[in-house]
């Protein structure tokens, strides 16, 4: 057997291996746990992480404790500050200062609004989409100073939520408890539709229209283009029409609430010119009552086309800076319309070279300014003006006239960034015929359009269901010389038009709009141009800019008119919440309230149905909301073991003679 001496290592080269690992060793560790505490701080992954996660837990109990706590952290703004959460000392989680501070990290918890699609999709908050008011993104973000930042996300929802909602009460009076369709009791509030008005009290001769002579009359700048309105500075609050003119750069701001009583007073002028602006075209009013400001459309002197935003808050706005201006970018078409959404967050304009282009409106420091969002591009012809726009009731649609294609044309405004046509309607028959001013009947689905050139005709088109349009019934107005602008009174269910020579001509629908009929007009024998025709309801009558004469006009309906009930109330049927332990949270009301009119909505709670003063309880909403289409307010009142519920609606009527009346059209509430 051969054996082989296989030799060792010595002690000594032992010592001197062991000695060069740990060296080597040290070495790779220190940059191994320098990293790692430079990422991690002093804590090690899994506690950041733990502690991270343990805001999002901590959120959580507070959603199941009370989920209008978190609602009270983002309140009106998309987003929250940044939040601490701690236990108190029952032991519950509650939110508590600006972070959490564990050694030496920090948390931070931020609470998110979501937004969801037409689909019930999670989107982006600049896309568009509805809030979810039961739904809420969480961040909790652990900071430190030499690590990282380690960001946490989650949505959480408020998985006891309920929803009550009335939007009919078509069913009446004698409903004692709740089924959606009716009601309690009513002292002269009356269901009209799908909406509660004030009852109406028709008086036994109506005139209306008789009286065609101008009731008040003053002067503006050269070529009066547009018109719109809006209020005045607090506390007074008067009506304004504001008015842009093309031969003269600037805006025209008139007192009306005299109107009626024959006058009409100017308040200011604001001199475009200052500004490097330009003649005006059209002109919108912002509808929301903490930003007043106007949006015009018009050229600079340079010749470029713009949109400017001028605030008409403040003691002087006739002399203030605009806060904006968007450059459209072209120099050879003209903005000829603007229209804003209800809530004053979106501007539409329409041009001459049949583009419709979509702004964000968003608010600064200085005031508003506009961001473009979205645009439609002509795909007829190069010259197709749009003339005029209309936005549907639900913000979704846009329904546009224009010259020379002779079309009606629905567009889906609902992705600003892939706007589609969904129908349209030719006229083949008049191919002269430019489509100019547009309408709608309310309540309906008839649209009102005008044409002018060879046949001046009213249309009337109807829109079924499925955005079809069609040619419901049609006036020859050239007998007439009835050609522009076309506005409609709803109260009277009668159309108003005006033409080139100065004709003023009522149409009525008799049993429909088929065949519309003339039953008065009124001539002033010269030649005189409209351009500008806005019924108001507030003071029964309308709003003209007379180009010809230079003039801002008012034509009021008679006084003898049907009339409202001075003021209503009515008590909804009875809600049973169903346990003794609930709380509201939150309730969104749709009305539309007139100048001077008003709309109070109370809650009230009772232990039994009786409802009897001893045990009942209310609870008001905010009822300074004039003039808002739809309006959200959060409640935070505990029901204190009271397990039933029901609401009181009180109205009350306004304008000369209570001719108007407020309109409630749904109560929604959220409970948990």
């Amino acid at each position: 057997m051969l054996i082989k001496n296989k030799k060792g290592f010595s002690l000594v080269e032992l010592i001197i291996a062991v000695g060069a690992f740990a060296v080597l060793a040290s070495g790779v560790f220190g940059v191994i746990i320098g990293n790692y505490k430079n990422f991690y701080g002093t804590g090690n992954k899994q506690y950041v992480s733990e502690f991270a996660q343990e805001g999002i837990e901590a959120v959580k109990a507070i959603r199941d404790n009370s989920w209008q706590d978190i609602e009270d952290k983002v309140e009106n703004l998309p987003f929250s500050v940044s939040n601490g959460v701690a236990k108190n000392s029952d032991g519950f989680w509650e939110f508590n200062g600006t972070s959490t501070i564990s050694g030496d990290l920090t948390r931070l918890v931020f609470i998110r609004k979501v937004k969801r699609n037409s689909n019930g999709e999670i989107v982006d908050w600049n896309d568009t989409g509805e809030i979810d008011s039961s739904t809420m993104l969480i961040e909790s973000r652990v900071i430190g100073e030499i690590i990282s930042p380690f960001v946490l996300t989650e949505y959480i929802t408020n998985w006891d939520y309920k929803t009550i909602e009335q939007s009919t009460w078509s069913a009446g009076a004698g409903r004692e408890f709740f089924d959606g369709t009716g009601y309690h009791t009513s002292i002269n509030i009356v269901p009209v539709g799908q909406r509660l008005k004030l009852l109406l009290n028709q008086p036994t001769v109506k005139h209306d229209w008789r009286d065609l002579d101008i009731d008040a009359a003053t002067e503006t700048g050269r070529s009066p283009r547009d018109m719109d309105f809006g209020f005045g500075p607090n506390p007074a609050k008067k009506p304004v029409a504001f008015v842009v003119a093309e031969a003269v750069a600037g805006l025209w701001a008139y007192n009306i609430d005299g109107a009626r009583s024959g006058q009409i007073e100017r308040l200011w002028i604001k001199d475009f010119r200052p500004f490097g602006l330009g003649d005006g075209h059209s002109i919108a009013i912002n509808p929301s009552k903490y930003y007043k400001a106007a949006y015009v459309g018009h050229t600079t002197p340079d010749g470029r086309r713009a949109i400017s935003v001028h605030n008409l808050g403040g003691l002087n706005p006739g002399n203030s800076q605009p806060t904006d201006l968007e450059d459209i970018g072209r120099d050879d078409i003209i903005v000829t319309d603007l229209i804003t959404n209800k809530n004053g967050s979106l501007l539409f304009a329409t041009t001459s070279n049949g583009t419709v282009l979509i702004y964000n409106i968003s608010s600064r420091d200085e005031g508003l300014r506009i961001s473009l969002s979205g645009v439609w591009e002509r795909y007829l012809t190069s010259d197709d003006v749009i003339n005029k726009a209309y936005l549907s009731e639900d913000e979704t649609k846009l329904y546009i006239v224009n010259d020379s294609s002779r079309q009606f044309i629905i567009l889906d405004v609902r992705d600003h960034r892939n706007i589609r046509v969904l129908n349209f309607l030719s006229d083949r028959d008049c191919p002269l015929c430019d489509y100019n001013y547009i309408t709608k009947i309310p309540d309906a689905s008839l649209f009102l359009v005008t044409t002018e050139d060879s046949r001046g005709e009213l249309k009337v088109i109807e829109v079924d269901i499925n955005n079809r349009p069609t040619l419901y019934g049609r006036y020859d107005s050239r007998v007439n010389d009835l050609f522009l602008p076309v506005v409609y009174d709803p109260d009277h269910r009668k159309a108003i038009m005006v033409g080139t020579h100065g004709n003023i001509g009522v149409l009525e629908r008799g049993d429909h709009w088929q065949e519309p009929r003339l039953f008065l007009a009124d001539a002033e024998g010269s030649p005189i141009e409209y351009h500008g025709l806005e019924y108001h309801t507030g003071y029964n009558g309308i709003f003209l800019l007379n180009t010809g004469r230079q003039r801002l006009e008012f034509l009021k309906k008679d006084d003898q008119t049907a009339t409202y009930a001075a003021s209503g109330v009515l008590i909804s049927s009875i809600i049973d919440l169903g346990a003794t332990n609930q709380e509201l949270h939150n309730v969104k009301i749709t009305q539309q309230v007139p100048p001077d009119c008003n709309i109070d909505v109370t809650f009230m709670t009772a232990t039994t149905t009786n409802f009897n003063l001893t045990d009942q309880e209310e609870y008001d909403t905010d009822d300074d909301y004039q003039f808002d289409y739809e309006y959200e307010e959060d409640i935070d009142p505990d029901l204190n073991g009271q397990r039933f519920l029901r609401y009181k609606v009180e109205m009350s009527a306004c304008g000369i003679g209570n001719t108007e009346s407020p309109a409630l059209s749904s109560v929604k509430f959220n409970y948990e």
